[in-house]
């Protein structure tokens, strides 16, 4: 997978094969609220988490086959300091 400089997630390690989004726009207040169901491939043997980049998003909650999942917001790193090989 070639290194996207506009992305935190781990492009590396998973890809996303695809995506259902069942949304409800507001355009009044200017957002979206809905879901998003992604079917993810690990496509790396290291691959040990998913890391979305969720820049300005508000997750509630994370399942798996119906069972929740923790969610770990991590803190914005600075593009200048992430190195990729």
């Amino acid at each position: 997978m070639p290194y996207d400089p506009n992305s935190l997630s781990n492009l590396d390690e998973v890809k996303t094969n695809h995506i259902h989004l069942d949304l409800v726009v507001d355009f009044t207040a200017k957002t979206l609220t809905g879901s998003a169901e992604l079917t993810i491939e690990a496509i790396s043997k290291v691959a040990t988490k998913v890391i979305l980049d969720t820049s300005f998003i508000d997750i509630h909650s994370v399942s798996l086959a119906g069972k929740s999942l923790k969610v770990s917001p991590i803190r914005q790193l600075s593009r200048s300091k992430r190195v990729r090989g």
